[in-house]
């Protein structure tokens, strides 16, 4: 198990009351309050479990109506979100907390996007995105994606992630990640 230094965390601001908060449930619908209880509330004490693998993850979702063009087919950018929301989720089911990174001056940036689009995705489809881990470096972090309906493979893509502080200047992952990389 690592810890997780050096991340800190900002309280959650005082307009916004904790059962207002809400998560993305399977069919799409938003109407699930989040437990706040489960989720880490100072990732500086939490440890990464020993059995979780934190370079493989997916996720299951449905494609909502505003995601798509005038034909209900998935326009091409938002395929880019649903990347960030999996990389944001791979973090979150290791219970690391990306705003606590942002907080504690780690921002994960996109530097390097490529995307091949093989199938079109539409309004109410159920679709799995599978992120994986291919590299960790100092400052780096490149990601694979297979977005699928059922076994078809409908767009595939590899991104670079950079960390940067928040002048946008380079800046050394957290601890966690370089340990856990090394141990894997």
């Amino acid at each position: 198990m690592s810890s997780l230094s050096g991340i800190g965390h900002r309280p959650r601001p005082k307009h916004l009351p904790a059962e207002s908060l809400r998560l993305d449930d399977q069919s799409g619908q938003t109407d699930s309050p989040i437990n706040n209880s489960d989720l880490p509330v100072n990732a500086d004490d939490h440890e990464v479990p020993a059995d979780f693998d934190l370079w493989r993850f997916e996720h299951t979702f449905r494609v909502n109506y505003y995601e798509t063009d005038g034909q209900r087919r998935v326009h091409h950018s938002n395929y880019l979100n649903y990347f960030e929301r999996g990389r944001v989720e791979m973090l979150r089911a290791a219970g690391i907390s990306y705003k606590s990174l942002e907080d504690a001056g780690s921002m994960l940036v996109v530097s390097e996007m490529n995307v091949r689009y093989l199938a079109a995705a539409e309004f109410d489809d159920v679709l799995t995105l599978r992120v994986n881990v291919l590299d960790v470096r100092k400052v780096r972090i490149r990601h694979s994606y297979q977005i699928l309906r059922g076994e078809e493979l409908v767009v595939e893509a590899e991104s670079t992630i950079a960390c940067v502080n928040h002048e946008g200047k380079p800046n050394k992952l957290p601890a966690v990640f370089l340990e856990q990389w090394k141990a894997r």
